[in-house]
């Protein structure tokens, strides 16, 4: 289980990762998988879709000066990195046991899940071994 102090942890070729700025619909946490919802600009909310990819996926970041551990409130200005191959970032998983490299799809409440590997549409890749029956905090996640 990851316990960096940031969102994003890589890669050491990028260090100014892109990001996106809007309001919240609901509240969404640092981590989780977002997309861009409603009339423009949009808003944020968490990837509600199981299994699926439907739009643009954003990583929502930790604020500039609080905590890694961040939940934005319901109309916040939050903010979330917009994800390119070979990033890595420590994102919400649900319980379950995950190995290196193993392809995770949406859970479809902003974390991920292992991927069936049949009708799911993979999103990223676990970057470490994990086994947790409790909801983890952060783990280590790589976008293709």
């Amino acid at each position: 289980m990851s316990n960096a102090n940031k969102i994003f942890l890589g890669s050491v070729h990028r260090v100014n990762p892109e990001q996106i700025e809007r309001k919240s619909s609901v509240a969404v946490k640092s981590g989780m998988l977002a997309v861009i919802a409603g009339a423009a600009p949009g808003l944020f909310k968490p990837h509600d879709v199981a299994g699926a990819s439907p739009g643009m996926h954003y990583v929502v970041k930790e604020p500039i000066l609080g905590p890694v551990d961040y939940t934005w409130a319901l109309t916040d200005s939050a903010a979330a990195y917009i994800a390119h191959s070979g990033e890595i970032y420590q994102m919400r998983l649900v319980p379950g046991t995950y190995t290196f490299d193993a392809a995770l799809t949406s859970n479809g409440d902003g974390q991920l899940k292992v991927s069936n590997g049949t009708t799911d549409i993979t999103v990223a890749y676990c970057d470490e071994y994990i086994t947790t029956t409790a909801p983890l905090p952060f783990a280590r996640v790589k976008f293709r």
